[in-house]
């Protein structure tokens, strides 16, 4: 992909497949040659990709250095460090992503080492967040095309045809511009598989996962009418299953999902407990495949879910039985023959369409670690590159930082 300002036209290498479950740049530069490509020495920026853009590196930046991106909770950009932990810029911004000032803060974008900025998306020259389908005008909140998707009756917010993550951009994010991440309709087929997991795994009445604790438990009054996701009445135990919306939000969305599992507290204790978040999906990197779904676009996506950290610890702390989930689009991108690591397949059949899929894959896995530094001491990125042919190249290049790079 490729823009063009005063006469310059910028082209883009992007990785369609990658684990953030985004399109993502690898390389970006000036196409000097006008010839629609890249030139090595065209290069401006390479970038590491790992769950997140893990670092940008450029012959004209920071003497040619990696630099290290620091998110918040929502996922924005609010520093750029070295590979000492030294922070070179740091930033600042309102809900929807205007720059803000302050000590030490960059607020000029034409001033940023780098355009990934609010919610970690690429922040244009004009101030606008180009979000892969739509911009987003942080001044107004507002998108400045009309949305694709119809919206859900169901879900009367995502009716509205510009509004910016259902108006709520201090919890929600919005990668496609297409409605906020996770949305109703998704969340409902995500659950879906979640319960055919559960009713695998588990051996249980799928009827059961999911109903209310009036059906599951014969719990009367009002709290008859609460439905977590899953209660084993024979572990006597109970779980909940919720979106991460971003690898940096699950933070801020953990106190509001501890909140909800208090209610269950009340209504289900002493006879049931929260129970071992990773006893029901096993931690994997990357998250652990639960099955897939296609929506009413016809688009096919995978659900992987993952156990609360904490979750292991004992059954009194706020994270014990909460469980999230992330959804990766599945697209029909011709991939060349080539190869793929067994152990990059799931092995459960109800998740056949995706281990097919990416039959043709190749897939590096590479880690670097940063050893001497503050706030970034023993911090370890992993990151696994879905890349074909020589564009496995430009991204094994940006890895080698001389950090203890393995393969």
């Amino acid at each position: 992909m490729h823009d063009s300002t005063n006469g310059e036209t910028t082209v883009y290498h992007v990785d369609p497949r990658n684990l953030t479950g985004y399109a993502q740049v690898l390389e970006e530069g000036v196409d000097a040659g006008a010839d629609g490509r890249l030139d090595a020495a065209e290069i401006a920026k390479t970038y590491t990709l790992g769950h997140d853009v893990v670092a940008q590196q450029g012959p004209d930046i920071a003497g040619g250095e990696p630099l290290f991106f620091v998110y918040d909770g929502h996922g924005s950009t609010r520093a750029l460090a070295d590979a000492d932990a030294a922070v070179l810029q740091r930033f600042a911004y309102d809900a929807y992503g205007n720059m803000q000032t302050g000590p030490g803060v960059t607020q000029e974008i034409a001033n940023a080492f780098t355009s990934f900025l609010y919610s970690g998306e690429k922040t244009d020259p004009t101030g606008l967040h180009y979000l892969r389908n739509r911009y987003l005008d942080p001044l107004t909140g507002r998108f400045l095309t009309l949305d694709a998707y119809a919206g859900n009756v169901q879900d009367p917010l995502s009716l509205h045809k510009y509004l910016y993550a259902h108006a709520n951009p201090v919890m929600g994010i919005d990668p496609l511009g297409l409605s906020v991440e996770f949305d109703a309709p998704k969340g409902i087929l995500a659950h879906q598989v979640f319960t055919e997991y559960v009713s695998a795994t588990r051996g249980v009445d799928a009827r059961l996962v999911g109903a209310t604790l009036r059906n599951v438990v014969g719990l009367t009054g009002p709290e008859g009418s609460l439905k977590p996701d899953f209660v084993d009445t024979r572990a006597m135990e109970y779980f909940e299953l919720k979106p991460a919306s971003h690898t940096h939000s699950q933070p801020l969305q953990s106190a509001d999902y501890y909140g909800q599992l208090f209610f269950y507290d009340a209504a289900l204790r002493p006879t049931y407990r929260r129970g071992d978040s990773a006893g029901l999906i096993p931690y994997r990197h990357g998250g652990y495949p639960l099955g897939v779904f296609t929506d009413e676009l016809g688009d096919t996506y995978l659900v992987k879910g993952w156990p609360e950290e904490r979750g292991r610890l004992e059954a009194g702390h706020p994270g014990a039985g909460l469980l999230y989930y992330r959804l990766t689009k599945l697209d029909d991108t011709p991939i060349p023959p080539l190869w793929v690591t067994e152990g990059s397949r799931p092995n459960q059949e109800g998740v056949k369409v995706f281990r097919d899929e990416y039959r043709h894959h190749v897939e590096l896995h590479f880690e670097f670690r940063i050893a001497a530094s503050t706030a970034l001491k023993g911090a370890a990125f992993v990151s696994t590159a879905l890349a074909t042919g020589l564009a496995a190249r430009a991204l094994v290049s940006t890895a080698t930082v001389g950090l203890g790079f393995a393969i």
